[in-house]
């Protein structure tokens, strides 16, 4: 009976001996959901954290999908990064229009051992309609000729007769 399992835990041991090793390929992209809130016509800048914790460089490809693309622009979209190397994925949000935006960014990690691995961060722009608007010259020649008139009106009738 002892050589029974002795010659089984062998058989076992050299089974997992030529088995080798699968090597898991470890990486991480933070926040993995991320809400902005921004005024419209001002930006505002803010990143994702990527880290490869590897023994192997990887290449990022960022891109954006939803209609944060109106919203967004990634400023660094496609880089290397080394072995064991953090590194920060910054974009800048800017709205002229009031609104709620969303969509994703999505880090595509590459390397030459393994196939690419897709990784989304979760992103909601809620954009307010705090901006002064944009007032044309007709507008303010409309309205500076409306003042003259009444101004002209109160004189004459200041001036002479109580009728209008």
């Amino acid at each position: 009976m002892n050589q029974k399992l002795f010659t089984t835990l062998v058989l076992i041991t050299f089974s997992l001996l030529l088995a080798g090793q699968a090597n898991a390929i470890k990486y991480y992209l933070r926040p993995q959901l991320m809400i902005i809130r921004v005024n419209t016509s001002e930006t505002a800048e803010r990143s994702l954290v990527i880290y490869n914790n590897n023994t192997i460089k990887m290449g990022i490809n960022a891109t954006i999908s939803g209609n944060i693309s109106e919203v967004i622009t990634i400023k660094n979209p496609a880089f290397e990064l080394s072995e064991n190397e953090t590194r920060n994925i910054d974009f800048v949000t800017k709205s002229d229009n009031p609104g709620v935006y969303s969509g994703q960014i999505t880090v595509t990690y590459t390397t030459n051992v393994t196939s690419s691995v897709d990784i989304s961060s979760d992103i909601t722009v809620v954009a307010k309609g705090n901006s002064i608007p944009k007032i044309d010259f007709v507008t303010i020649s409309i309205v500076v000729l409306v003042i003259i008139a009444i101004t002209l009106l109160l004189v004459r009738h200041k001036r002479g007769s109580k009728k209008w």
